[in-house]
């Protein structure tokens, strides 16, 4: 026979009535905060206790599972226990966040017990960490109040997020320089630094997401430097070949002193600059240097004036261009006096040169007119026929 018609067959006896049947529970809760995103890994159950003739609690019961079968409460089996406790801290398995549990109560008056009362909560999910931060990697930025950026954060409950910034002087995150909090924004969010953050500084700063009931993981700092002010590289010199100078190489090498950058962190790269002009309207300009010392490729012409002169180029446009303009003459077959032109002076030079003891050409290979790799009386007969009777050019030969 049932216990409850056995219990109800006594009270009959007893002459006490059994009107209102089992004791009840009204209502059942799960806090703090809401049962469906509960952050608190130890939450307390609670439950109100009702019974038609005032008869008190003496027992509850407690069972908390995975799912809504009860043959076994996986996660908690409490009672029953003695008392008229409406409440109960949770202390079972640990509970996973992002999980759903089920829960039911149970209650005795001392003569019946209730039906279960079963609900439900869930474990908030702790977002997930920001990623895609940027600037990174002692990236620049070029403004003092920076926008600082990521990819959003994943909330398994779907949850608006909140994204809270901290800037720091230091690797260790010890000084704390501005913080502040932006709205999730689709895909993306950023925030703008709330102060002004000091030229040429280095800064480090992360992100984490609040999903209205709890703060996710910080993110791994990411650093940048700010150049508000950007300064443009420092004044250099050309070096070689000198100015006013001439060259037998029509594929010589220029070299010029360095330029540093003027700000943290910045680079320099050099743009070499020659032409045949000195308003430079017609030049070859190589870009992208990052040494000092340039050979060229591309041969110059003979006898001609050249102007050149260099440019040093940070990340930010500035600009620096060398302290001078040099020009640069290339020699001229034939040209023994190095005046620019070839005329009966270069006969002259030659001859006295050769039969005189006078200076020699410079270099040698200037009188050098017939390409025979000596500069000698022949070379003057060469210029004679040249100048005087339409003879052939002089020719450049073993220069």
């Amino acid at each position: 026979m049932e216990r409850d018609t056995i219990l109800t067959r006594v009270l009959g006896f007893l002459g006490v009535s059994s009107s209102s049947g089992y004791p009840e529970i009204v209502n059942v809760d799960v806090g703090p905060g809401n049962p469906m995103n509960l952050v608190n890994h130890t939450p307390e159950l609670t439950w109100s206790y009702w019974d038609a003739d005032g008869a008190p609690q003496q027992e509850y019961h407690v069972q908390v599972g995975t799912d809504g079968d009860w043959s076994v409460a996986e996660m908690w089996n409490l009672g029953p226990n003695s008392g008229n406790d409406t409440s109960v801290v949770y202390a079972g398995v640990p509970l996973v966040d992002g999980q759903t549990y089920h829960f039911r109560v149970q209650v005795y008056n001392g003569i019946q017990w209730s039906n279960w009362y079963a609900s439900q909560f869930r474990m908030n999910s702790v977002p997930a960490v920001p990623t895609g931060l940027t600037p990174s990697g002692l990236a620049a930025v070029t403004g003092a109040t920076p926008n600082l950026g990521h990819q959003n954060a994943v909330d398994a409950e779907g949850n608006t997020l909140t994204y809270y910034y901290g800037v720091y002087e230091d690797s260790l995150l010890t000084t704390l320089v501005a913080q502040g909090s932006g709205p999730e924004q689709p895909v993306s969010s950023w925030w703008t630094v709330s102060v002004p953050l000091t030229d040429n500084a280095v800064y480090y700063w992360r992100v984490r997401a609040n999903d209205v009931y709890e703060y996710g993981p910080w993110s791994q700092p990411a650093s940048f430097w700010v150049n508000s002010n950007n300064q443009a590289p420092t004044a250099f010199n050309l070096v070689a070949p000198a100015n006013d100078s001439q060259t037998t190489d029509l594929l010589p090498t220029f070299a010029w002193s360095p330029s540093a950058a003027g700000d943290l962190y910045d680079t320099v790269r050099y743009s070499f600059v020659i032409a045949v002009d000195s308003t430079f309207t017609q030049a070859d300009t190589t870009k992208g240097l990052t040494d000092t010392v340039l050979t060229l490729i591309d041969s110059l012409g003979f006898g001609h004036d050249y102007s050149w002169k260099v440019l040093a180029l940070d990340k930010f446009g500035g600009v620096t261009q060398s302290g001078q303009v040099f020009k640069l003459t290339t020699w001229l077959p034939g040209d023994a006096n190095s005046d620019g032109r070839v005329d009966v002076g270069d006969v002259i030079t030659i001859i006295n040169y050769v039969f005189r003891g006078g200076p020699p050409p410079d270099p040698l290979k200037i009188g050098d007119a017939n390409g025979d790799c000596s500069t000698n009386v022949g070379d003057a007969v060469y210029l004679i026929k040249f100048i005087f009777s339409s003879g052939p050019p002089p020719v450049p030969g073993c220069a």
